[in-house]
């Protein structure tokens, strides 16, 4: 079974392996809360794991639940810079992730939304959402 904890690990493990976008030793906030400075007129990104609805899909003693939450990528570029070098980031986001399955238990449908917040001091900010499932079984003893 797949906990929330293991499944935000696993998460953002796939996204450091595999995104090439930034450098994600330096320009890479994992989770929110955390102490991280943002380089200086370098793109920067932010990631984190929400969880979402829980859904009962089986029923028993050994009850299925597909559990939905969102992974929420937040990209930082230099303001006035444009906004091109922002969506190619963003792009490489959704590629990365659009159907895919990262692990036996969780899996992303084609369910992203994006939006653009503008230019905020010194960087221009937009986000993209993106929505994954993973499976739960839970023993229910008192059937």
């Amino acid at each position: 079974m797949t906990t929330y904890a293991t499944a935000t690990e696993a998460i953002y493990d796939y996204f450091i392996d595999n995104f090439t976008g930034v450098n994600t030793a330096t320009n890479l906030a994992v989770g929110s809360n955390v102490d991280f400075t943002p380089p200086a007129n370098q793109a920067y990104i932010q990631i984190n794991v929400l969880p979402g609805n829980e859904i009962q899909t089986s029923m028993g003693t050994q009850a299925n639940f597909q559990n939905s939450g969102l992974f929420v990528v937040d990209i930082f570029t230099p303001a006035n810079a444009g906004d091109v070098s922002a969506k190619t980031l963003m792009q490489e986001v959704h590629n990365l992730f659009r159907f895919k399955r990262i692990s036996t238990d969780i899996h992303f449908k084609g369910e992203i939304s994006s939006r653009e917040f503008g230019v905020d001091g010194q960087y221009y900010r937009m986000q993209t959402t993106l929505v994954y499932r993973r499976n739960v079984v839970y023993t229910n003893t008192e059937i």
